[in-house]
Formats: structure tokens, sequence, C-alpha cells
């Protein structure tokens, strides 16, 4: 019996020690599936960073088929034209936050059309400050005086064509007082005034080769100017009336006053979305 006892008890310790050896220590299945897992992950490839791709003819690099030379943006001139001469006042505000040069950079590639390769071309300073005085050659049409200042400018970009937009001087209201490029005029007395917003620009194609003038025009709301657009009032010059009230009194007030901005955006590129596209024709 007690033999008997012995053995029975002998083997059941011998199934309890090999079940033990048979089980896997603590944690030993986690870390072999944390590990698999691990090791999965490494294999996989990093995702693709996505680039969002630019718009034809964005590029500033490369082949160039239309440079752009905007120099319209730097200042807005506040000009007051009384009934005699003591009464005629101007300053000019610098308003290179406005961003107007970029503006006409967009609109000259809005209308060279999809594909066409636009670059703006960067200067330093204004290259055009002594010509924009009455009487200058900012001031008239000029073929070829622009010509040797438009090839400075140009470098080594090599592009097929220039495009070249200035301020224009019209003396719309006074012979003897002509505004110039942007700004806003107030015309009269208490009694009799009236006020404009302006924005008087002037478009000169240049050939790449030689730097003639192929084609060139005041930027019109009239997309079929005449021949004396830019000499006549009303025939198609980018001006509207707008409240005495807008007429800023002092330089600060140009800048926090949406009314002149608003306005000189909407002429400058109404005006040069009908312009461009016929001076851009081949």
């Amino acid at each position: 019996m007690i033999r008997a006892f012995i053995i029975a008890f002998a083997l059941s310790s011998f199934s309890a020690s090999a079940w033990a050896q048979a089980q896997p220590a603590p944690g030993t299945a986690a870390t072999q599936t944390t590990t698999l897992a691990t090791r999965s992950a490494a294999k996989k490839p990093a995702p693709k960073t996505q680039t969002t791709a630019k718009p034809p003819g964005s590029v500033e690099n490369g082949a160039c088929q239309i440079g752009v030379i905007p120099v319209i943006g730097d200042r807005f001139v506040v000009q007051n034209i009384g009934l005699t001469v003591f009464g005629n006042e101007q300053t000019e505000v610098p308003i290179d936050r406005w961003g107007l040069d970029d503006l006409v950079v967009a609109r000259v590639r809005a209308a060279a059309g999809s594909g066409v390769a636009v670059r703006r071309i960067t200067y330093s300073g204004n290259p055009f400050a002594n010509q924009e005085q009455p009487g200058g050659l900012l001031s008239r049409n000029e073929k070829t005086g622009l010509s040797d200042t438009v090839r400075q400018m140009a470098g080594s970009t090599n592009c097929e064509r220039y495009v070249l937009v200035t301020k224009f001087a019209i003396a719309f209201r006074n012979p003897k007082q002509p505004s110039l490029g942007i700004g806003i005029l107030r015309h009269g007395n208490n009694l009799l005034c009236h006020t404009f917003v302006f924005a008087f620009t002037y478009v000169r194609v240049f050939d790449g080769r030689d730097y003639t003038v192929i084609k060139q025009g005041a930027a019109s709301t009239d997309a079929n100017p005449s021949e004396l657009a830019g000499l006549l009032v009303g025939l198609g010059q980018p001006f509207r009336e707008v409240d005495h009230a807008s007429y800023p009194e002092t330089p600060d007030a140009v800048t926090r006053n949406p009314v002149l901005l608003n306005s000189a955006r909407a002429l400058l590129l109404t005006s040069l979305d009908k312009t461009l596209p016929r001076l851009l024709k081949p």
C-alpha cells in the first residue's frame, strides 16, 4: 500500500515538472509579438511626400518666353489742383506693401495663356526715376529711348520678349499739372470739387534679341482704344470719381484707406486685362 502511494506521488511530480518546463517564461510571447510587429513596420517604405505642381509659366528658372518688368507700385500720388496755382499741391506716399507690381506680373501671366513661361525681372531702386518727370520718356510714346535700360535690366535672362509696364503721365484736369502713375486727384474748391482715383500706366513690349519695341500703348479700359487714347479725357483712361471724403489729408491716411487701395487695384486690373491681350498677340 505504501509502495503504491510512493509510485503515484513520483509520477504526479514528474508530470507537473514537465508541464512547467513546457510553458514560456512570463513576457516571452508578448516580446516576440512586439518584435515581429516592429520588424514588419520597418520593412514598409515611408510614405512619399506629395509636392504641389507649379502652374505653367510660373517658374523663375529655365526657359523664358516673356520677362515682365513692372515699375508702377512704389508710390501713391496725392494731388490737389486748385482754381489758381496757389491751390496746387502734390505729395507721394510709399505703397510697396500694396503689391501692385505683383498684380502686373499676374495679369501678364494670365494674358499670355497656359504653357507660356513668364518670369519676373527683378531690379533694385527705380531705374526710371529721372524719366518719370514731366516731359520725360515715360510721359510720351517712346520707341527706342528705353531699350538700353531694359537691356541692362534683363541681364542674362535671355527671354524671347520683355514687357515693361511703367507709370504714364496724363494731364486730364490741368494741362500744366499732369497726373503720373497711381494716385488720387482733387480738383476745384470747397464749393465745386471733384475727386478721382487714377491708374495711368503704359505698356511696351520689347524684342528679346535687339530690344526694339514691338508693340506699345497706354493701358486702357477700352479693348480697342483709338489713337487719341491717353491724350483726351474720357477715352478709355483708367480713372473713377470717388467721394470727397476719400481724399487723404495726411500721408498716413493713404495706407489706412481701403477705398484707395481697392480702387487703384480695380482700375489697374481692368485696364491691363483690356490692353495686354492685344499687345501680347504674336
